[in-house]
């Protein structure tokens, strides 16, 4: 989680000598507008993601927040990165030094939320405080409704390759027969000006014929 923009740079040099993957995860509250999670409060959104915009990033996103705040933020990210993004929002209310746990959005409801991240454009999708098992388990059904919706572009996609295989395929056919009736036309032309030439040769040794 980025929330001071001096040690940035310092950290993300850090990671990226480990040699694994590097995300970067960021937090965001609404105060007339998106503003990030740092020491300064009026410090926005859109400039915290910016500050890492010049680092090799495997993947981008949102986290440790409310829930309101989720599909806004990955509308900003995607204004500024073209990398995959994740959504990790929280559910419980931090009143120090404990989380409040009495108003947890249920499961289901959680689910719901998570299609909203999905069509936002969130590939990444989990949870942070306050989300339990039974919430991650939801996101089961999720991960089904996509794979459904890439079974269907991929069936989609077959049946477009197959009717353009059969109209490549009529054509040949109907080019094969244009091809067959031209030749066909030519043989008769060919045959019209040999009968034609026979019908003048036989009118001329009439003529001949009859001057004698």
């Amino acid at each position: 989680l980025m929330y001071r923009p001096d040690r940035i740079d310092i950290i993300f040099d850090s990671a990226s000598k480990v040699g694994l993957p590097v995300w970067a995860g960021f937090s965001s509250r609404n105060k007339d507008g998106l503003i990030a999670l740092t020491t300064d409060y009026e410090y926005s959104f859109k400039k915290m993601i910016s500050n890492v915009k010049h680092l090799k990033l495997d993947a981008v996103g949102i986290m440790h927040c409310d829930i309101s705040v989720i599909e806004e933020s990955i509308k900003e990210l995607k204004e500024v990165y073209n990398l995959p993004i994740m959504a990790y929002p929280e559910v419980a209310v931090f009143n120090f030094p404990h989380y409040d746990m009495s108003n947890v959005i249920q499961p289901n409801d959680y689910l719901v939320e998570a299609k909203k991240w999905k069509d936002a454009g969130a590939q990444i999708i989990g949870g942070c405080c306050g989300t339990k098992p039974d919430h991650i388990k939801q996101l089961r059904e999720l991960i089904d409704q996509i794979t459904k919706e890439s079974n269907i572009k991929t069936y989609q996609n077959s049946k477009s390759i197959e009717t353009m295989e059969a109209l490549k395929t009529e054509y040949t056919n109907l080019h094969d027969k244009y091809e067959t009736l031209e030749t066909t036309n030519n043989g008769l032309q060919q045959q019209n000006s040999k009968s034609i030439e026979t019908m003048e040769g036989m009118k001329m040794k009439y003529n001949e014929q009859n001057q004698q």
